[in-house]
């Protein structure tokens, strides 16, 4: 079991050792499908703390369906300082892992223009595109049985026009023992029993943030902490009470440190 500590119930000499273990925060947006954020007073309060203490606060956001400059844009009008560099998205992962990869095949795509549009700018193939219509009859859909061993992987997100043909594409792909399926939006992997869907929160720690000389910050939301296990310590927004404590020991990794605050005392 993990080691669950009140940031508050520390010496000074504690609290300065821990603030001085890390330069960067990761605080995850919880934000709605067009993109907008709207931040609690307290975490707002606590994201402008630690750029006060000179802390590099990054942003990492479950949507896709907007672009990065569009996330930015709605931060600065909750009054904070940050650059697109800060804001992780889920394509930016997938493309990262991608790129990590040497990935050359074709991917084909369950989801947005924008989604396509992106990876096509970082120079991946697509594969074709099905149908909107197949005919009157079920012989319509083995039309587009047609090869697809250049078909490496298959990306599931949003799509508000997802079709049978669609799916039935996909499956024909993943019937590749060579293709992957990659979801964007889970908040954690998936285990079947061909091995591990991998979502954007895998993504994003492997490749993108370096957690040595970062703390995950959340709040008490027990899937959360599930979600950032891979983090060694983690702050958890608004302090905890004894039967909190004992959910919070529940959920927590065993080789995580979690610190509990709240966001009136840490600011003043």
């Amino acid at each position: 079991m993990g080691v669950l500590k009140n940031l508050h119930g520390m010496t000074r000499s504690e609290q300065k050792e821990f603030f001085d273990s890390f330069d960067q925060v990761l605080f995850e947006i919880k934000d709605s499908i067009d993109g907008k954020v709207n931040i609690l007073p307290d975490k707002l309060s606590t994201i402008k703390y630690f750029g006060k203490i000179k802390k590099d606060v990054r942003y990492l956001t479950d949507n896709s369906g907007s672009k990065t400059e569009t996330v930015v844009d709605y931060l600065h009008q909750q009054n904070i300082v940050t650059q697109r560099e800060d804001v992780f998205r889920p394509i930016e992962s997938v493309i990262a892992y991608f790129k990590n990869k040497g990935f050359k095949k074709e991917i084909f795509v369950i989801g947005s223009s924008l989604l396509k549009e992106e990876l096509e700018h970082a120079g991946f193939d697509l594969a074709e595109e099905v149908p909107k219509e197949i005919g009157k009859n079920f012989r319509g859909v083995f039309v587009n049985n047609k090869d697809n061993s250049n078909v490496g992987a298959v990306i599931l997100d949003h799509n508000f026009n997802l079709s049978f043909i669609m799916l039935q594409k996909a499956f024909w792909c993943l019937g590749s023992p060579d293709c992957e399926l990659i979801t964007i939006n889970p908040e954690k992997e998936i285990v079947t029993e061909q091995g591990n869907i991998l979502g954007i929160y895998l993504f994003n720690l492997i490749f993108i943030i370096n957690k040595l000389k970062m703390r995950a910050l959340s709040d008490t939301k027990y899937k959360e902490i599930e979600i950032e296990e891979n983090f060694q310590e983690i702050l958890i927004l608004n302090g905890t009470d004894e039967q909190r404590e004992d959910e919070l020991k529940k959920h927590m990794n065993s080789n995580s440190s979690v610190y509990t605050y709240t966001s009136r005392r840490l600011c003043r």
